[in-house]
């Protein structure tokens, strides 16, 4: 009996120490995860999210349920472009909270990027289902609607996300944009868009660059030209804004202003092939053709199937009476759009140069099956 007796009192004494053992063990690892957390998080302000995802995944070690760690690794993948790791942290998240609606929202976002637009819808409106008043998903609706070229569908999402954010920069800024896509009668309230984006971020140089394209469209070259030049003191190695700039001055018509910028451009980003060809134009209007050429050419380097690329080249071989090139360069763009009429029109114009009055009338036979109009033009050209 006694024996039976001290055997419950011992076990019973291991009990209570394995009991106090574990708490105490508990106790201490719930602080550690939340310090692990916070540094962790001061490592996203920093931008250091490498680093960052070390101390959430030391969070999460320590206490396996640590839900904004796990969401912080999803932000943290994201921005270091690792989808499918950030989409499995957010659905982690999800799995211990199916209400946590930021997590949807922002899972919805990676499928955005990612272009598979089904799956952001679901989750994006399962955020707002959660969470009415939350304007991120809203905003990332808008820019699926705006990615499908649907603009006036993303300007309600748009406004829908300033109702909840007043402040949020990028909606207003996206909002602009996609009035600039509909009609030129809203370029007005685009303006106040953008306008409103800077107002919230003075540095928000695309928001000034958005200004300036909207007052060009107006016609308010002057305003455009001081609103991007503001984009590019801030950021001065942003090939964009020189191109966005050149392009404000062409309309102008100031071309050695224009072809600066787009020099400047091209400078920055050798490999954005709308710099090389306004470039061409511009040296076009200014009647120096053979840089005009060089600038074509490259053009068409970064992209064999620029068709109006082509074109243009070949009507400056043209205007040089380089009738061999011209011939060579016009065909490869009626070969990549068939139904190209001007390059029908000018190699009817060649071959009546050359003498080849047969071939000129093959070519105006074509020019008129596509636009009679212009078949009438061209007639009496080739005729005389």
């Amino acid at each position: 009996m006694k024996k039976s007796y001290y055997f419950f009192i011992i076990l019973s004494i291991i009990v209570c120490l394995f009991l106090c053992s574990f708490s105490l063990s508990f106790s201490e690892s719930i602080p550690a995860a939340e310090e692990n957390y916070k540094q962790g998080e001061e490592l996203i302000n920093q931008g250091k999210y490498e680093e960052a995802i070390t101390y959430f995944e030391k969070a999460v070690e320590i206490d396996p349920n640590y839900i904004n760690a796990y969401f912080n690794i999803g932000r943290c993948k994201n921005n270091l472009n690792k989808k499918d790791a950030a989409i499995e942290a957010y659905k982690k998240v999800i799995s211990l909270n199916p209400k946590y609606a930021e997590a949807y929202s922002n899972l919805g976002d990676v499928y955005r990027t990612l272009k598979r637009y089904e799956e952001a819808l679901q989750m994006l409106n399962k955020a707002i289902e959660l969470k009415p008043d939350y304007a991120y998903p809203y905003y990332n609706l808008g820019l699926i609607s705006a990615d499908q070229g649907d603009f006036p569908k993303a300007i309600i999402y748009y406004k829908k996300a300033i109702k909840y954010k007043p402040d949020h920069k990028w909606s207003y800024y996206y909002l602009g944009d996609a009035l600039d896509d509909i009609s030129i009668e809203l370029y007005e309230e685009a303006v106040e868009a953008y306008l409103k984006a800077i107002n919230i971020d003075p540095k928000y140089g695309d928001a000034y660059n958005g200004l300036g394209y909207a007052y060009r469209k107006l016609g308010e070259y002057d305003k455009a030209i001081e609103a991007i030049g503001k984009a590019i003191q801030l950021y001065p190695n942003f090939y964009y804004y020189y191109y966005c700039l050149g392009e404000t001055y062409k309309d102008k018509k100031l071309y050695p202003e224009a072809i600066n910028n787009y020099k400047k451009a091209i400078q920055n980003n050798p490999e954005y092939k709308y710099s090389h060809f306004s470039l061409g134009y511009s040296l076009d209007q200014s009647k120096l053709y053979e840089e005009a050429i060089a600038a074509y050419k490259e053009a068409i380097r970064i992209d064999k199937n620029f068709t109006v690329a082509y074109f243009n080249l070949g009507l400056n071989y043209k205007r040089l009476e380089r009738y061999d090139e011209a011939i060579t360069t016009l065909e490869e763009a009626i070969k990549l759009n068939p139904k190209y009429t001007n390059a029908y029109y000018n190699l009817s114009l060649i071959y009546y140069n050359l003498g080849n009055k047969e071939a000129a009338m093959k070519e105006y036979e074509i020019v008129k099956q596509l636009n009679a109009n212009l078949a009438l033009e061209l007639l009496p050209l080739i005729s005389k």
